[in-house]
């Protein structure tokens, strides 16, 4: 699958681009998304798709008019979140880049409810973004119940940080899915959380350097680690909250 990426400047170039989305896509043979040029965006995007086993193609808006008229009706697009949530105090250029890719207009978190009961048998999938230093705990609980108690799958992005949420959702909604063994392991100071109601895949109560023996999908990280947790070393310390910046 070849994805496209339009290098845009500022926020009022990756507005442009937005505005004409659907005269964009109809011009590229697969999934395509406006990427600001800051911190390096379009190239950690780039090779975060090229090993998600996507082939990338990278334009510049001034070049990407005359050279992407060579759209292929036929190409398979990724499968995209039927809802977007997000929260009052997300980024409104944020919330408008996911609902634009995923073809749907946003939902405040009041509105959940009443548009889960709406969708059907396929596809009952949500993203939700939130500002977690901005949004009670309570209020994400309470949605998240919701889409539970619906039976709606939801993935979440933490939008504290403009470029790293934009990397986060792209490198996210631009592919359907990526290979995986469906192996997890998890690193918690609390006993109980990686054993009773955790998946059989992470009740290993083994931590520290067992947990990194051979590669696993994903490891989850609950609170912040200490040594003693991760027990990679007497000066060594894995941290989620330097995970989640990086």
């Amino acid at each position: 699958m070849l994805v496209t990426l339009i290098v845009v400047s500022d926020h009022a170039e990756e507005r442009r681009v937005l505005a004409s989305f659907d005269r964009w896509a109809a011009r590229v043979s697969g999934p395509l998304a406006p990427v600001l040029d800051v911190d390096g965006l379009p190239l950690r995007v780039a090779n975060a798709l090229s090993h998600a086993g996507c082939a990338v193609r990278i334009q510049e808006t001034n070049k990407a008019a005359v050279e992407l008229r060579c759209g292929d009706a036929e190409a398979r697009r990724p499968t995209t979140p039927s809802l977007v949530i997000a929260g009052g105090a997300v980024d409104p250029a944020l919330v408008e880049l996911a609902s634009m890719l995923c073809g749907t207009h946003a939902l405040s978190f009041a509105g959940v409810e009443a548009a889960a009961r709406t969708l059907g048998d396929r596809n009952r999938t949500a993203l939700v973004l939130f500002e977690p230093e901005r949004t009670r705990a309570t209020e994400l609980i309470e949605v998240l119940s919701v889409l539970a108690r619906e039976r709606v799958e939801v993935g979440i992005i933490y939008a504290s940080h403009p470029i790293q949420a934009r990397y986060a959702l792209l490198k996210s909604l631009l592919v359907s899915e990526i290979e995986g063994r469906g192996e997890f392991a998890i690193l918690s100071p609390n006993a109980e959380t990686q054993g009773g109601c955790a998946p059989a895949a992470l009740q290993d109560t083994a931590r520290g350097p067992t947990t990194f023996t051979h590669t696993r999908d994903l490891l989850v990280l609950s609170g912040h680690t200490t040594p003693i947790d991760a027990n990679l070393g007497s000066e060594l310390v894995l941290c989620g909250r330097l995970v989640l910046a990086r």
